[in-house]
Parts: C-alpha cells; sequence; structure tokens
C-alpha cells in the first residue's frame, strides 16, 4: 500500500485554476492535500499502527495562508501553492515525534499544495500567469487524512482511510 497523511484542502478558485491547467495539457489532481508525511509502500499492519498512533494525537484547529504559486527551484515540474502558518510546521514536528519509534522524522517539510505538474518544465511565462491570477486565501485546518495513493490509469487517486479530526477552539 502507497501511504502518505495529509491535509485537504478545498478551494473553488484553486479548482478554476487547476481547471484552465488541464485545458492547457498540464496533469491537475482534483484531490488538493498538503502532504504532511509521506510514507511510502508499506504494509497492512504498518497501517494499523499509524493509526492507532494517530488516535492519540492531541492538535488544535487552526488557520493557515496560502500566499503564493511558485515552482521548486530543482524541480520546474510541479506548480504548487504556498502554505503559511507555524501550526502546520508545528503539526508536522509533533506527528513526526509520533511516528519516530517506526518512521525516520523528516529532514525537510515544505508546507504546498500541488496545483500541476508536466513531463517539460513550467515556463516563467507560464508561473508568471498563474501568479498573476492566484488570490491569497485563508484556510481552517480541522482534519487530517490518512490516505492510500493508488494508480489508475496515468493518475493516482488518494482514497482516505483514515479521518483524524483536530480539536475545535473553545470559546470564551
Amino acid at each position: 500500500m502507497r501511504i502518505f497523511l495529509g491535509v485537504p484542502f478545498h478551494s473553488d478558485h484553486l479548482a478554476q485554476l487547476q481547471e484552465q491547467l488541464r485545458v492547457e495539457g498540464y496533469s491537475a489532481n482534483p484531490q488538493l492535500h498538503a502532504t504532511l508525511k509521506f510514507f511510502g509502500e508499506i504494509s497492512s499492519e504498518n497501517v494499523e499502527h499509524i493509526h492507532a498512533t494517530l488516535q492519540t494525537l492531541s492538535f488544535p484547529s487552526f488557520f493557515v495562508t496560502l500566499n503564493r504559486i511558485a515552482t521548486f527551484s530543482n524541480n520546474r515540474k510541479v506548480l504548487w501553492v504556498n502554505i503559511v502558518g507555524e501550526e502546520l510546521l508545528q503539526l508536522h514536528k509533533a506527528i513526526d515525534s509520533l511516528l519516530s519509534l517506526l518512521f525516520p522524522k523528516d529532514s525537510r517539510f515544505t508546507p504546498h499544495l500541488t496545483l500541476a505538474r508536466t513531463k517539460a518544465l513550467f515556463s516563467k511565462e507560464v508561473v508568471e500567469k498563474y501568479q498573476k491570477q492566484f488570490l491569497p486565501e485563508r484556510h481552517e485546518v480541522h482534519s487530517i487524512i490518512l490516505y492510500e495513493s493508488r494508480l489508475q490509469g496515468a493518475h493516482h487517486v488518494h482514497v482516505p482511510l483514515h479521518i483524524y479530526t483536530l480539536e475545535q477552539h473553545k470559546a470564551y
């Protein structure tokens, strides 16, 4: 099983940008998420260990900001949206610590949503075009999902296995 832990996102604006990217011939997965931890190919026993461990996670819901579109400097085949939020970094560290007995800690974590991929490189002009169309958004993170990534045809489909709800803020 190819497994990862992610934060789901829904955005009508980003869905419109993705549709435009698809029309232009780019590969855009409609299941927007930020990957918190990629486990790769693991056994069902390890999936159950992850699930049991994540059920002990205690973390409050929080807000993040999607603030810009970019490509990685070392991989211009991926067009992504940057995510800003200290709490997301803290959540990543908490999950890394919880699962450190079974999986190595991530040495690097760049919070982002992948908008589209290409086999060639995204040109500067294409990146700038989408940067101009992008509108910053604020989102509440209230759950994380353990996904199985299944190859269907030429695309991966992300199947939710377990959903973990973060603690809601208490009103005083």
